[in-house]
């Protein structure tokens, strides 16, 4: 039972970036595979941000990341036609960790 529990744990703990990159004032209906490219960006910025605060989180933030950015993908195949059809956007949505070291 706890083999089954903990990828579905990771699976819901993953916010479908797919989605979520399409919602808001900022959308990015008409950018093909952008919830990849968001995925991909958080991933890393949200696991090093987890890294430099509390290195062992790196464990939970890598796998989720990575269910993350395979649901995005998945999204966005199924939104493709549509972002082929409408025109591309001229903002970006901005990462969910943005890391700045400093001062």
């Amino acid at each position: 039972m706890r083999l089954f529990i903990i990828p579905v744990l990771i699976f819901l703990l993953s916010g479908c970036s797919g989605v979520l990159v399409r919602t808001g004032g900022d959308n990015q209906f008409g950018s093909p595979l952008a919830g990849l490219e968001y995925a991909s960006a958080n991933t890393f910025s949200c696991s090093l941000a987890a890294f430099y605060g509390f290195p062992p989180i790196i464990l939970v933030t890598i796998p989720v990341g990575l269910v993350d950015m395979a649901a995005s993908f998945v999204t966005d195949i199924v939104f493709l036609p549509v972002d082929l059809i409408i025109d591309k956007p001229e903002k970006f949505k901005e990462e969910l960790c943005p890391f700045m070291k400093g001062p």
